[in-house]
């Protein structure tokens, strides 16, 4: 295959800003604001998946199974889930189910 032009986006200028989605999700399962991107920025682990993903070094479902590894949630039906329990005084109150999926592509 021939290439004959090469797009390059900085900054979600075309498209939304990665930067801005891991924050935006990360508000939505009411993660400490910055938390993704902390680790992102900080946790070598993290940052090598965003890197290999970026270039196309792997799929998105790669990341999203690395990334969740990190963040302690796990995969099912093809969404990222997570469950968060509390307590009051030693005893359970309240577990908080959550479900990332992808839009269906346009």
């Amino acid at each position: 295959m021939t290439r004959t032009a090469v797009l390059v986006d900085f900054g979600g200028v075309l498209t939304t800003s990665v930067l801005q989605a891991f924050e935006d999700f990360g508000a939505s399962v009411g993660a400490v604001p910055g938390l993704l991107l902390e680790l992102l920025s900080s946790d070598a682990a993290c940052r090598k998946l965003l890197v290999e993903h970026e270039s196309g070094g792997i799929d998105a479902d790669a990341f999203d199974r690395g990334f969740a590894e990190q963040l302690d949630v796990y995969v099912r039906d093809g969404d990222l889930r997570a469950e968060h329990a509390f307590s009051v005084f030693g005893r359970p109150f309240l577990v908080l189910h959550y479900r990332m999926h992808r839009k269906p592509a346009s």
